[in-house]
């Protein structure tokens, strides 16, 4: 991941749904442990999308769970990725 975050604009993988997924969701856990570690800690998390980073915060899902589930996911997501079509109403 910080190999990632350390490539130029030109050479990163961020257009790639597996690698740009798990990145995200690092980068929230840890913004949310920088914040528990000061003191602060919701009385309330939404979720979104799956909501692996609202379940961790929240002591539902271990830090190997959300990470699992996220790889996961978008590992399924880049398999479809492509294959939607748009429905336009004229």
């Amino acid at each position: 991941m910080i190999e990632e975050l350390n490539k130029g604009e030109g050479s990163s993988r961020f257009d790639e749904i597996d690698v740009i997924q798990p990145i995200l969701v690092a980068i929230e856990i840890a913004l949310a442990d920088l914040w528990k570690s000061k003191g602060i800690v919701p009385d309330a998390v939404v979720g979104h999308s799956m909501g692996e980073v609202a379940a961790y915060v929240a002591g539902i899902l271990t830090l190997n769970e959300s990470a699992q589930i996220i790889c996961l996911r978008s590992k399924l997501m880049k398999r479809q990725s492509g294959k939607g079509k748009w429905a336009l109403q004229i």
